[in-house]
């Protein structure tokens, strides 16, 4: 199981840099071609598709890594019980919110199957829309091998990798 995790982190962190490999790419492409005059007309539909992953992408890693902005002071000087119990709650409300972008973004995704693109008419807008769902759900699964890891560490006393 936790090879098959990092499988899926390191697939995902390739992704998020091919996504944004193709935004650059593609928006430079056009930008040099419009300058050219010879504008290509599908280049920002592209580069808007990838964009919206990448940063999706990036943010379920940040989350996986810990590299949320965190204002911790207060919380630090807590006793370690009420620290466990106020993270455990924090944990709880961003799966609540997860769960609603699952739901609301595959219900969005779901109707926008038949808006397609202005410049790319056989491409169909859900493919953008799909990124919320899926690195929501990506991030559930990170939240759930967080909380699996707290538990484990406070009650063996030390933490699996």
């Amino acid at each position: 199981m936790r090879s098959m995790y990092r499988n899926l982190c390191k697939v995902e962190v390739a992704l998020a840099i091919i996504c944004l490999l193709i935004t650059v790419f593609t928006l430079t492409a056009a930008a040099l071609m419009r300058s050219l005059g010879t504008p290509i007309n599908w280049a920002l539909d592209i580069a808007l598709l990838s964009f919206a992953w990448c940063a999706f992408l990036g943010g379920s890693i940040a989350f996986r890594e810990g590299e949320f902005v965190e204002v911790d002071f207060v919380f630090r000087k807590f006793p370690a019980s009420v620290q466990r119990i106020v993270e455990m709650l924090l944990y709880a409300a961003i799966f609540a919110f997860l769960c609603m972008l699952i739901y609301l973004g595959t219900v969005l995704s779901i109707s926008t199957w038949n808006r397609s693109f202005q410049g790319i008419p056989a491409l169909s807008y859900t493919w953008i829309t799909l990124s919320i769902p899926v690195t929501a759900l990506l991030m559930v699964v990170t939240l759930l091998v967080k909380v699996y890891k707290k538990v484990t560490k406070s009650e063996t006393g030390s933490d699996i990798n």
